[in-house]
């Protein structure tokens, strides 16, 4: 399993919202998790709008600080 962090500074804005972007190989066939940082220090796993193509992924959301998980 890979980890990717990420920080509220990283969601690039756009004319319809924010989004933050990753490479990732061959990322439409791998399996996503979203975690979200709790002011305890944990990890929450959440539901938000996601796409994967092209060995690209991205999260389509208001930023936040959290983690990328995948296999």
């Amino acid at each position: 399993m890979e980890t990717v962090f990420f920080k509220e500074q990283d969601f690039k804005e756009t004319l319809t919202g924010f989004v933050f972007t990753m490479k990732c190989d061959d990322a439409e066939n791998k399996k996503f998790g979203i975690e979200a940082l709790q002011p305890d220090g944990s990890y929450e796993e959440i539901i938000v709008l996601t796409t994967a193509k092209n060995d690209t992924f991205e999260i389509h959301e208001q930023p936040f600080e959290g983690r990328v998980l995948y296999t």
